[in-house]
């Protein structure tokens, strides 16, 4: 029995296309790869978990039609956030909407270590906090911090994915994390200065 996990993502894409149970280990290599990062990202593009779901289901479809039309994909995790940003973008051209995002603990956990704050906060605190930080983000601003934060994605890949350049990017994370800090200073002084009560 194959190990797929050992297996890059070009040479899992190519098995896709191969018998059923290949196409079936290939497939859940790279569903277990990169399932919790493409969740993370839909639900902050989505702004709501019943939304999320459908662009994250549609995203995983649409890699496999892509796969098995013979796409050339060296790289999943470009691939796929490209195909979710597209779903978002065509789902919600429509309807402009200030939703708050919902609550992903993995994602927020990995943020959350970046403030290093879980010793003073709550966990539930911090995520209310953290969310409503990132939701106050401008949008382009948004996009390239959940895609370096959440899906850990390096700055070239997240230019080519927007078409803009790595500098660009670079400048949009810088000031998205700036920015975030700047929102959520009140909050985490007054929730701090409650704690010490």
């Amino acid at each position: 029995m194959k190990n797929f996990e050992k297996y890059s993502d070009k040479e899992l894409t190519k098995l896709i296309n191969e018998g059923r149970r290949e196409a079936d280990g290939a497939f859940v290599a790279l569903y277990n790869r990169y399932s919790e990062q493409l969740n993370a990202y839909c639900i902050f593009k989505a702004g709501n978990k019943s939304d999320a779901e459908e662009i994250f289901q549609d995203t995983w479809l649409k890699f496999l039609k892509s796969a098995r039309d013979g796409k050339k994909i060296d790289t999943v995790l470009p691939f796929i956030y490209t195909i979710a940003r597209h779903l978002c973008i065509d789902r919600f051209r429509s309807k402009k909407s200030n939703t708050y995002i919902s609550n992903s603990l993995e994602g927020l956990e990995k943020l959350s270590d970046a403030f290093n704050l879980q010793t003073q906060i709550e966990k539930d605190d911090l995520i209310s906090i953290i969310t409503l930080g990132v939701n106050n983000l401008d949008d382009i601003y948004k996009e390239t911090f959940v895609m370096q934060w959440f899906g850990g994605m390096p700055v070239n890949e997240i230019a080519e994915i927007l078409g803009e350049n790595a500098g660009t990017i670079k400048m949009r994370g810088y000031r998205a994390m700036k920015e975030l800090i700047r929102i959520l200073k009140p909050y985490v002084v007054e929730i701090s200065g409650e704690n010490r009560k």
